[in-house]
């Protein structure tokens, strides 16, 4: 799926958001998630603060099953979700960075291995596991386009659903996003849901601030004091809001299906505490396992509401390609 740009002709990277015109940041700083079947754990933890652009936020990711590691930099638009660099880092068997930086009707992929080789491409330089990934032998650079075919808002990378499955139920109408993952492109669907009542237990560290800022009209003022007790404590019972991911292949999809979100495969459940928009569990398909439900285990409040708190170094902002 080459593009169809002529040498010399790069278009510039995808546009980036106005200040004004984003989100404010989540209450949430740092969600940790956990499965668990019998002999088998698999964790995954996320973190979102602003990037070094204005409007941009940076998405970090680490999970975790078995000895295999992944860990995700996205920088992305706050105001619409779109996808402007991800990088990606496996270790374990297989050791790889991958990197995308997406641009207005393509993407540009990067891949580089440990031990030097890869599926599409020869390794230009001797393998260095030992040395910093950005050093490992180039073996693919290849420019992706986007499909007429991919249905919805392109956004890229699947991270950013749990922030915009969300809008869903104030919408109350289901939408669609086109998602990238490596080669392949998907049309995800975003529909409201059933309400389900759920139990949940997980380690709060911060304070909320005292919001509730998901709460929704219809919903019972006596419920707040649940609420509060579910900000402070962790623990508790909730009617949880449902929304559910379907997932479409876009004809011509070169690789074998490989849309996952948190490890899980779609159909893919997410449910939120109406009080606060937090996604307290997810629910799919898992490999190895089948079903799988991946609870809330531990959630960071951010210190201030709209205000991050101290954030890691950035990842690099998109650049247009050589």
């Amino acid at each position: 799926m080459a593009a169809g740009n002529p040498a010399g002709a790069e278009t510039a990277p995808a546009e980036a958001a106005s200040a004004a015109g984003a989100r404010d940041l989540p209450a949430w700083e740092r969600l940790e998630f956990a499965q668990r079947h019998l002999w088998l754990t698999a964790t995954s933890a996320l973190s979102i603060a602003p990037a070094a652009a204005p409007g941009h936020w940076l998405l970090q990711a680490d999970n975790r099953i078995l000895s295999n590691r992944e860990q995700v930099a996205l920088t992305f638009d706050a105001a619409t979700g779109r996808s402007l660099q991800r990088r990606r880092l496996s270790r374990g068997r297989n050791q790889r960075l991958k990197e995308y930086r997406y641009f207005t009707d393509h993407v540009l992929r990067e891949r580089r291995n440990a031990e030097g080789g890869g599926k599409r491409g020869a390794a230009s330089e001797s393998p260095d596991s030992s040395g910093a990934p950005d050093k490992w032998p180039l073996t693919s650079r290849e420019k992706v386009a986007y499909p007429a075919e991919c249905g919805g808002a392109f956004i890229g990378s699947a991270y950013p659903l749990l922030l915009l499955a969300r809008e869903v139920l104030e919408a109350g109408e289901p939408r669609q996003y086109c998602i990238h993952t490596d080669w392949n492109f998907y049309t995800v669907t975003a529909s409201p849901g059933a309400a389900e009542e759920l139990a949940v237990d997980y380690e709060v560290e911060g304070q909320a601030d005292g919001q509730t800022g998901g709460q929704r009209d219809g919903q019972m003022e006596g419920q707040a004091e649940g609420h509060a007790e579910r900000n402070a404590s962790g623990r508790g019972a909730l009617r949880a809001e449902r929304v559910v991911l379907t997932v479409e292949d876009v004809p011509g999809n070169p690789d074998s299906p490989d849309f996952t979100l948190l490890g899980l495969q779609a159909p893919v459940e997410i449910f939120f505490d109406p009080a606060n928009g937090i996604p307290v569990e997810l629910r799919g398909i898992a490999e190895r396992v089948g079903s799988a439900k991946l609870r809330l285990k531990k959630l960071r409040w951010r210190r201030e509401v709209g205000t991050p708190s101290p954030a890691p170094p950035p990842a690099p902002e998109p650049a247009p390609a050589p």
